[in-house]
């Protein structure tokens, strides 16, 4: 094993395990805490979220009563029944089963729209330009588009993402990928967004940001 694969193995071992949520992990779940601190920030409205995933934001979201009704989408099936269950019985809650880049709502619907834990797992920078581009779309002007990136610039992300499929089998089937800020920004501002805040994600053992939690604003 040369030296960057003993920094990965290293990196994979240190970070903990992910739990039994397959969108767990101690880098994800600090995202996600981070994302819920900005959703709570400006309350009422409705939310739409692009990969709900198990629900682990939307039940944060919905029982935390910071939006009026949360629609949470997602491609897989098991995933949109896996949310229900965790959000229950709030009517606030509704998941639809769909494509990132292919939303079925009007354009300006949403005062915010959040994709977490989604943009690192598209296997190119075109897709991930693709549901920016649709996700951006259906915020109202001065509404707030919040997502996140792996930080490219990171060299233990970096490492660690070119040999992960060696360490963590699930990346086999959910690439990882990361992407410097400045591009994001960039593309951001091509939509009409300018980036309000950045919020830096740190592995508690390690000095650089592994990640950054985005809130960009028409």
């Amino acid at each position: 094993m040369n030296l960057r694969g003993l920094i990965a193995h290293m990196f994979m071992k240190a970070r903990g395990g992910a739990g039994s949520d397959l969108s767990r992990g101690p880098l994800s779940d600090r995202i996600r805490d981070a994302a819920v601190v900005i959703l709570s920030e400006r309350r009422g409205g409705w939310v739409l979220e692009v990969g709900v995933g198990e629900g682990l934001l939307a039940r944060e979201a919905v029982r935390g009563g910071i939006t009026e009704r949360f629609i949470g989408m997602d491609i897989d099936r098991d995933n949109l029944r896996r949310a229900q269950e965790k959000v229950g019985s709030h009517g606030a809650f509704f998941g639809m089963c769909g494509r990132g880049d292919v939303l079925p709502f009007v354009r300006s619907a949403f005062s915010r729209v959040i994709c977490i834990n989604t943009l690192h797992n598209q296997p190119s920078w075109s897709e991930l330009e693709s549901i920016v581009s649709a996700a951006g779309a259906l915020v109202k002007e001065g509404g707030s588009l919040i997502f996140d990136i792996r930080n490219a610039w990171d060299p233990l992300i970096s490492c660690a993402y070119r040999y992960s499929t060696v360490f963590d089998p699930s990346t086999k089937r959910l690439p990882v990928r990361a992407y410097r800020f400045g591009r994001v920004r960039r593309l951001l501002g091509q939509h009409g967004f300018r980036v309000v805040r950045k919020v830096g994600i740190y592995y508690p053992f390690w000095c650089f940001p592994s990640a950054f939690v985005i809130e960009a604003r028409r």
